[in-house]
């Protein structure tokens, strides 16, 4: 599965966020901490309640790794054509709560620090 412009997920999570460290001054220190990640899951679903469901995993050098695990729920159509654009639509809000999620848990800030 790929986002928008055959972007590979883990590809488009890492771009937003990379943007988001580059914004909030946090990629230019130099004592910076090296912050891995790895999409764990990502899935859709478009019939009944359209829903996006990502989890990723995210470790910095001897700290422990955390797992985010966020789900955004959204009413969809019963014509599969409008329920898919639905789905398609809310990919980007579900990011910035996926990100929101991650950026807010205790464990996440320990990583930065």
């Amino acid at each position: 599965m790929y986002a928008p412009a055959q972007i590979p997920y883990a590809a488009y999570i890492s771009g937003a966020m990379r943007q988001e460290f580059v914004t909030a001054g946090l990629s230019e220190q130099e004592d910076g901490i090296e912050i891995k990640g790895r999409l764990d899951f990502i899935n859709f679903e478009s019939f009944g309640t359209g829903k996006w469901i990502i989890a990723a995993t995210f470790s910095a050098p001897g700290k422990d790794a955390v797992t985010i695990r966020h789900e955004i729920e959204f009413p969809v159509s019963f014509l599969a054509s409008s329920a898919c654009a639905t789905v398609l639509n809310k990919l980007q809000p579900a990011m910035r709560e996926f990100l929101f999620a991650a950026y807010s848990d205790e464990k996440f800030q320990e990583l930065l620090h």
